[in-house]
C-alpha cells in the first residue's frame, strides 16, 4: 500500500501546479488576443502615404465668390480593405468642409496590417482649396463692378495682378487703392 499512498502524494502535490499552469495558459490566450489592436491611429503624413486613390475636392462656388481658400483637415476611418467608412472635418473653413468630406470619402488606402492581419485605421488627411490666379482676378474684378469704392478690393486685385506678372494692371489698381485710402501709401 505504500505505492498507492506515494502515488496519491505525487498526484496531489503536482495537481495544483499543473492546474495553475493550465489556468495561466488559458488566461493568457485571451489577453494576447485582446492585445491585438482593432484600430490603428496613423499620423496624417503616414496615412496619406498609404493612399492608393485620391479624389480632388470640388471647390464650392460660394467659397470662390467669398474668396475663401485654405486647408481642411479631415479625420477618416479606413476599414480593413482600405476603404474610407467615415469622415469628418476637424479644421478649416466651414464653407469648405462638405466638399472636403465628400472628396475624402472617395479616397482608398493600402490596408493597414498588424502581424499580417488587416485592421481598421484612423488618421487625418489634408485637402487644399486654392483659387488660381485667373480665378482670383475674376472674382475680385466682379467685386469691383458691384463695389468700385472698395480700397481693400483694389489692393487685393493689385496684388493678384502683380503675382500674375500683369504689372501695368497692378500699378493701376495700387493707384486706385491709394486714391481711395491714402493710408495705403505709407
Amino acid at each position: 500500500m505504500p505505492s498507492v499512498r506515494r502515488s496519491f502524494y505525487l498526484t496531489s502535490a503536482w495537481l495544483p501546479l499543473i492546474m495553475g499552469l493550465a489556468i495561466t495558459t488559458l488566461a493568457q490566450e485571451p489577453q494576447n488576443e485582446a492585445r491585438q489592436p482593432k484600430v490603428i491611429r496613423h499620423s496624417g503624413v503616414e496615412l496619406q502615404r498609404k493612399a492608393t486613390w485620391f479624389v480632388e475636392p470640388i471647390y464650392p462656388s460660394q467659397a470662390k465668390v467669398a474668396l475663401v481658400s485654405g486647408q481642411v483637415d479631415v479625420e477618416v476611418t479606413v476599414n480593413e480593405k482600405g476603404k474610407v467608412v467615415s469622415a469628418r472635418a476637424i479644421s478649416g473653413h466651414p464653407m469648405l468642409d462638405e466638399a472636403a468630406i465628400t472628396a475624402a470619402r472617395g479616397w482608398t488606402f493600402e490596408p493597414t496590417t498588424v502581424q499580417g492581419i488587416p485592421v481598421k485605421a484612423i488618421g487625418i488627411i489634408s485637402l487644399f482649396f486654392r483659387l488660381s490666379g485667373s480665378e482670383l482676378i475674376d472674382q475680385l474684378e466682379l467685386r469691383l463692378r458691384t463695389n468700385p469704392g472698395s480700397a481693400e478690393t483694389h489692393l487685393s486685385l493689385a496684388e493678384a495682378y502683380q503675382r500674375e506678372g500683369r504689372l501695368d494692371d497692378a500699378i493701376a489698381e495700387y493707384t486706385h487703392a491709394i486714391t481711395l485710402k491714402p493710408d495705403y501709401a505709407s
